[in-house]
């Protein structure tokens, strides 16, 4: 899933088939919803980083390791929490990261708007 990460690290949102990733990680991203790491335009179905993602993928924030979901709603969260440094570094290039993160966008997970568009996740 952390590739498709770092696909909206540019701030830009996508599609998922926008990501170049292949099927089965393309719809295991979708999953990130559920950390609160991506978020879903209603209107035009892109996807992009909420303040969560932007700050996990920087390494400034840890997630729960798992998120337990039934009937796609989330039923509960590990105690056990992961910085992206813990991700094994032969899945993903950690520099590549550095060096394709763009500064955080002004997404308000909060208020969940940006631009005035409502967003879900």
């Amino acid at each position: 899933m952390v590739p498709g990460l770092l696909a909206l690290s540019s701030g830009t949102s996508k599609k998922t088939s926008e990501l170049g990733l292949s099927a089965g990680p393309r719809s295991d991203f979708t999953t990130l919803r559920y950390w609160g790491l991506i978020c879903k335009d209603r209107e035009e179905g892109n996807w992009m980083l909420t303040t969560r993602g932007h700050l996990f993928i920087k390494g400034q924030l840890p997630i729960a390791k798992y998120v337990f979901i039934y009937n796609s709603e989330v039923q509960g969260r590990s105690d056990e929490l992961v910085y992206i440094q813990d991700i094994d570094e032969k899945i993903f290039d950690k520099k590549e990261f550095d060096d394709h993160i763009t500064p955080m966008g002004e997404f308000d997970i909060e208020s969940n708007e940006k631009g005035g568009k409502k967003w879900k996740y």
